[in-house]
């Protein structure tokens, strides 16, 4: 395993759980957490001013073409249940200039575009010039009932730098958003988005946003209309229609994009009290048919699946899937691989790749980042909580715990354009960013 060599902008204890593939997680001690007073003796580069708006965050790196470099984006979340008046977080984006971690909104969002609730975000090429884009899926306020909804967003990337609202090519409608994923799904070249949808005030279900290869979209379905074909269960009264934080993937190695909705839950359960089973639709020549395998099942009680990753963690050449989620009586969270068999067909294959079976420590609602952060041609995984971190290293598709330290809501991300991975995070409290660069 190549090791990250950092310059003299970091200075803090690491702590390492060993490098044997059975190393367990849960059993790593758990340094003291960063606070503000701490900062100088770190020697990190902190941000030259405070993040102004909400504290609750999610970042997502982006490569700017006009600066040649990484930068993180930022959307607030203030929770569902706050007042109207004070939902709406100014999106913000945040880089490195020379020595100095600035907050650079102004340059990359020049009309102060805000967001109500973002729930998920997707960043890839939807326009087809090369340059990354942001699609946001939004939420809304849930202080009202019935719950309003709110507009998704699309911001398309410039060549001269910064991001345009192109919110005016999406359909104009209120959504409850709960996720989207994207995808060629219509097999035309281009990068259609498939819309979570958990209803609003116009109870609207999810959808497919078809893009037209240059950034317009049309929606083109729901899973209501005749494109798709519900799945139906004996065993079962009722069936809801899409799981929330859906991927685009092919499920079945047939060449077609299918669309997977996540672990669901019916009118009934089995007697063990799991989720009963995965539900994707099956894309057959542009038409959805709705499907279900066991093979996906969390395997744990009273469980909360929060997102799949799809991650060729063999490197076999076919998407598998990573799924995180937690036990909502116990507190204890999870991730599980599962292995791609083709043809439909999925093992778990958790006991082998994972450490501790993929049990984590209580670090806080976590995020997954899929990266190559230690550069040696395997991705690996960053799990990233509120009070912590387990960055998992793949070994040839067996992965142990490299180090876990107190670096929450960050990302991995190369911010002055040298090949290497830095690191910006957020500390929560004395609200502002850190950057650790790598040497």
């Amino acid at each position: 395993m190549k090791a990250l060599m950092y310059t003299a902008l970091l200075a803090v204890a690491a702590c390492s759980a060993g490098n044997g593939s059975g190393d367990k997680i849960a059993d790593t001690p758990i340094p003291t957490p960063i606070v503000a007073e701490h900062a100088s003796e770190l020697k990190l580069i902190r941000a030259t001013t405070a993040y102004s708006d909400w504290s609750v965050i999610r970042t997502y790196p982006i490569h700017v073409h006009e600066l040649g470099r990484d930068v993180l984006f930022v959307v607030g979340d203030i929770g569902g249940l706050r007042d109207p008046l004070d939902r709406a977080s100014l999106l913000q984006f945040w880089g490195l200039e020379g020595d100095e971690l600035i907050n650079m909104t102004d340059r990359m969002n020049p009309s102060h575009l805000r967001a109500e609730i973002p729930r998920d975000v997707q960043i890839a090429d939807f326009t087809g010039d090369g340059l990354d884009d942001i699609f946001i899926n939004n939420h809304g306020t849930e202080h009202t009932d019935p719950f309003t909804g709110e507009q998704n967003q699309l911001l398309v990337q410039t060549l001269t730098g910064g991001f345009e609202n192109w919110t005016d090519s999406l359909p104009q409608i209120t959504d409850f958003g709960h996720g989207s994923s994207f995808g060629d799904l219509d097999s035309d070249g281009d990068l259609d988005i498939f819309v979570n949808n958990l209803g609003d005030d116009d109870r609207n279900v999810s959808y497919i946003l078809e893009n037209n290869g240059t950034g317009v979209f049309t929606q083109s379905s729901t899973v209501q209309s005749d494109q798709f074909v519900k799945l139906t269960h004996p065993d079962y009264e009722w069936l809801p229609e899409a799981g929330t934080f859906s991927q685009v993937i092919d499920m079945d190695a047939d060449g077609d994009e299918d669309i997977f909705c996540g672990s669901i839950s019916g009118s009934w359960k089995p007697a063990d009290g799991l989720d009963p089973f995965s539900l994707w639709y099956e894309n057959r020549d542009g038409k959805f048919v709705g499907r279900h395998t066991e093979q996906l099942r969390f395997p744990y009680t009273s469980n909360h699946v929060w997102k799949f990753e799809k991650f060729d963690f063999d490197r076999d050449g076919d998407w598998d899937l990573i799924q995180s989620g937690h036990n909502r009586w116990t507190g204890e969270l999870y991730i599980q691989m599962y292995e791609n068999l083709r043809g439909g067909e999925w093992q778990n294959v958790s006991s082998t790749v994972f450490p501790n079976q993929g049990e984590i420590p209580s670090i806080g609602v976590f995020t997954l980042q899929i990266i190559d952060f230690d550069q040696d041609g395997d991705e690996d995984i960053a799990v990233r909580g509120s009070f912590g971190v387990v960055n998992l290293v793949n070994n040839g598709a067996v992965f142990s715990v490299e180090r876990r330290q107190i670096f929450p809501r960050g990302k991995y991300l190369d911010l002055n354009a040298d090949g290497l991975l830095d690191e910006i995070y957020y500390n929560e409290d004395d609200r502002h960013f850190y950057a650790r660069i790598n040497g």
